[in-house]
């Protein structure tokens, strides 16, 4: 409930989806890099304000609807989506490359495949949370800007 366990609860989300993608792939890393990217810049500039979409696109504010108080944000179907793609994604993917669906649980092909495919996007979805980091880099690195309106947008 405070503000360090929430920094905490992310944190070690996202160091077990890091651990997971880094099994899956050899280019898991990066996926694990981009969300810990994604972690810092939203605490760094919203700071006390980190969940705080309402100033974002409206299809983000569709997915974290229902943020006040912080522990009910995405508790809405778009957001259930997002966050099942989030969290399950990984484990669904590494359940499927051990062979955990197919042959201990002996889902048909066809589940496991509409399975990944409802999750990833899902997890598509969530890319849309990042629109404050490309406003951001937009607003910062745009071909014209001077030193001095860089400066002002990264204050």
């Amino acid at each position: 409930t405070s503000r360090f366990g929430a920094w905490l609860d992310v944190a070690v989300d996202n160091l077990g989806r890091g651990m997971l993608w880094s099994l899956l792939f050899k280019w898991g890393w990066m996926v694990s890099a981009l969300e810990w990217c994604v972690f810092m810049y939203n605490h760094s500039t919203r700071g006390e304000q980190w969940n705080s979409f309402g100033s974002s696109p409206p299809l983000v504010q569709a997915v974290t609807a229902n943020g006040n108080p912080p522990a009910t944000v995405f508790r809405t179907p778009l957001g259930v989506w997002v966050v099942g793609g989030l969290h399950c994604l990984p484990v669904w993917l590494y359940a499927c490359q051990w062979g955990v669906l197919s042959h201990w649980l002996e889902l048909p092909l066809w589940i496991q495949h509409v399975g990944m495919l409802l999750l990833a996007a899902g997890r598509v979805l969530e890319v849309f949370g990042m629109s404050a980091v490309l406003e951001h880099l937009h607003c910062c690195y745009s071909p014209g800007k001077t030193v001095y309106q860089r400066q002002i947008c990264e204050t």
